[in-house]
């Protein structure tokens, strides 16, 4: 709708539009706030169809890696009957990339670094330097890949925070555009008219639907039972199975809304809701556990 009514006063003529004290004025402003929205919704844009399948490359180099010496340090094991040392090597790829990233990447590392003090028992059993050199590599280019995907979240609320604030001001002064313009209601029917069928063009369905969003993981996955709320309006909702969540009726403004859900960060992001207009956002919800980095 705003991008009908740039164009139409874009191309309007000159002479009418100068009847309207001030109008220039809000429209150029109301421009500036649209390209901002232009340049926000860019910005969210975000692949983790893309990141999800560097993510499993790279997991799936280091755990192959890992299980090449931790199949040989259990059968060392097994031979020198350290039935705990047995145990804790007896993993299966599946099972690990069954992980969470954290669980998976500290499995790793702990395979690297014990193996790496029993490295003068294991000369028989064809454990090189450069084995556990292969595997560190890898172990930290898995670790420096995990951090990408919040490093992205952080980048997208920004970006989302910058939308919200340029949506508002779009409302602003689209508002006093309006003002301006009932100014020729009566001697340019027609000019208002034309307006006004761009100004209250409404997409059909989004009267009553004012909020829509998905709530997915930093890697992508849709998460069911995300409480959402908007404590201003002292609203809420659960997001589905597919990590959907919608609000209806909701009033004009800007509106803090907070994301929660059991293991995972909390979340809080402002949305723009305008009226006759429907808001659609996507949240990622970083993992709760802690990050750690063996040393």
């Amino acid at each position: 709708m705003y991008l009908l009514v740039e164009s139409f006063i874009e191309s309007s003529d000159p002479a009418v539009l100068a009847l309207m004290p001030n109008f220039d004025s809000e429209f150029q402003e109301f421009k500036v706030a649209l390209e901002a929205v232009s340049s926000a919704s860019e910005k969210q844009i975000y692949n983790r169809t893309g990141l999800r399948a560097q993510k499993e490359t790279l997991q799936l180099e280091m755990v192959n890696l890992c299980l090449v010496i931790a199949n040989r340090v259990r059968a060392y094991a097994y031979d020198t009957d350290d039935q705990f040392l047995y145990t804790r090597y007896d993993r299966q790829q599946g099972s690990l990339l069954k992980l969470s990233d954290t669980l998976c990447f500290d499995y790793c590392q702990m395979v690297h670094d014990e193996t790496t003090n029993l490295l003068p028992l294991l000369t028989a059993y064809s454990i090189t330097v450069d084995d556990l050199d292969d595997l560190q590599r890898a172990i930290d280019t898995f670790w420096e890949w995990v951090t990408k995907p919040r490093d992205a979240i952080s980048d997208r609320r920004f970006s989302t925070l910058a939308l919200a604030n340029s949506l508002a001001v779009c409302a602003e002064k689209i508002k006093g555009m309006d003002i301006h313009m009932r100014m020729l209601e009566t001697s340019h029917y027609e000019f208002y008219m034309q307006y006004t069928f761009r100004r209250k063009l409404i997409t059909p369905g989004y009267r009553k639907l004012s909020l829509r969003g998905v709530v997915q993981s930093g890697l992508g996955e849709l998460l069911s039972g995300v409480v959402v709320k908007i404590p201003m309006l002292n609203v809420e909702a659960i997001t589905t199975d597919k990590g959907y969540f919608e609000f209806k009726h909701l009033p004009p403004g800007v509106y803090m809304t907070s994301y929660n859900l059991e293991g995972f960060e909390s979340q809080t992001q402002p949305v723009a809701i305008v009226a006759n207009e429907r808001t659609d956002v996507s949240i990622d919800l970083g993992e709760g556990n802690s990050l750690r980095k063996s040393s």
